[in-house]
């Protein structure tokens, strides 16, 4: 449940899908919220891998691959989230993409766009929900309901991985 204060704020926001014109905005974005929101998390050296990561021509690929959704604000991007199907058997979506700019971090952005993007999985057919999460954003989707279930790495190019942590959220929770 979102508070006075987060409410405001995404009642300020305008959501919408985001569009082939919007990728470059999209790549900025998640950029620099990881760079900033990792610091602490991540070596320098993994940051600077996910920046380039970022860069390269298949992660927009990868992200056309999702219902990607955005959050703008006065016709800034401030935040990201979509889905994907995640299993063959067409019952579990793969929450992605969920990326908030720094300054708005904790004001229901991301809780938002999450809810949404399940919502709109769930209207595609599916009830079961997974993520692959930074280690920074582990307690935020506990708080929406996701339980652990393993620890991986992603792996970035040129040898570089990074730590995430796979969780689930079965129908209903």
């Amino acid at each position: 449940m979102l508070g006075l204060e987060e409410r405001r704020v995404v009642e300020l926001l305008e959501f919408r899908a985001i569009e082939i014109d919007d990728y470059a905005e999209v790549r900025h974005l998640h950029s620099l919220a990881y760079r900033i929101l990792t610091t602490g998390h991540h070596s320098d050296e993994q940051i600077a891998a996910f920046t380039q990561f970022v860069r390269a021509p298949d992660y927009t690929r990868q992200l056309l691959a999702n219902d990607l959704q955005g959050a703008w604000l006065d016709h800034i991007l401030v935040g990201t989230a979509g889905w994907n199907p995640a299993s063959d058997c067409g019952t579990t979506a793969r929450i992605t993409d969920i990326f908030v700019h720094p300054m708005f971090v904790g004001t229901g952005i991301a809780r938002t766009l999450v809810q949404d993007a399940e919502a709109r999985a769930r209207s595609a057919g599916f009830t079961d929900f997974s993520a692959r999460a930074s280690v920074n954003a582990v307690p935020f989707f506990a708080t929406l309901g996701y339980a652990i279930t393993s620890h991986g790495v992603r792996p970035l190019g040129g040898g570089i991985d990074v730590p995430v942590t796979f969780m689930r959220k079965a129908a209903g929770a």
